[in-house]
């Protein structure tokens, strides 16, 4: 009798843990964040519904944009501050494609910190004023940085004020940011490495308002 040939094997599908909760920075795009989200809920396997609060919840696991080059929004220096992975929609619309969810890694569009929760870790800031950013929102980027929000007397950096404690030093709201979208391993600290009081126009421009409107969609 003809020996029977093995049985084919069965391609495996790598078991790959589905997003915790999806935030998105797509409100230049509304087409696109309805097809990503539209995706993203036929995907399944989220715990939360997406997160639409500007400053990101702590359940989020992943940040949609737009782009491999997204322009900055306060989502963007809030996901960097957090270590949350920053992937381009693309990587929700193949795992449809694929009827499940893949590896984020190829589909990361800003390299994140290799200290994140640390860029600003053992720095005493007081905040006077934000330029771009309102005071309270800068106060919890810094602590989501790892920085301490401190009074006038005890900092060690003053944003937004021309007056300084003894031992401080006067920095930007544009070196709060530089030092939060840091990829890989940020420059040690030094005096010159504190910016003035006010943040560069090219500064400015690369950080963009986020009006996104929350809305409830259901996972």
């Amino acid at each position: 009798a003809a020996a029977k040939k093995p049985a084919a094997k069965r391609a495996t599908v790598p078991e790959i843990t589905p997003p915790t909760q999806l935030a998105h920075s797509l409100s230049s795009d509304l087409g696109l964040k309805q097809t990503v989200l539209a995706a993203a809920h036929e995907l399944g396997g989220c715990k939360f519904k997406p997160d639409e609060a500007e400053l990101l919840s702590a359940h989020v696991s992943h940040l949609i944009v737009g782009s491999p080059s997204p322009k900055r929004t306060v989502k963007i220096l809030f996901a960097m501050a957090r270590g949350i992975p920053i992937v381009t929609a693309e990587w929700v619309l193949r795992s449809v494609e694929e009827g499940h969810w893949i590896p984020y890694e190829p589909y990361v569009a800003i390299p994140p910190s290799a200290t994140p929760g640390q860029q600003l870790a053992g720095q005493q800031v007081f905040v006077e004023c934000g330029d771009r950013l309102e005071g309270r929102t800068l106060e919890k980027l810094i602590s989501a940085a790892g920085g301490e929000v401190t009074c006038w007397r005890r900092a060690r950096v003053i944003v937004g004020s021309a007056r300084l404690p003894a031992g401080a030093r006067l920095a930007s709201e544009a070196w709060v940011v530089d030092r939060v979208m840091v990829s890989g391993e940020p420059a040690p600290f030094s005096q010159a490495s504190v910016g003035g009081s006010t943040m560069s126009e090219g500064s400015r421009s690369q950080l963009d308002d986020d009006d996104e409107k929350s809305e409830s969609e259901e996972f």
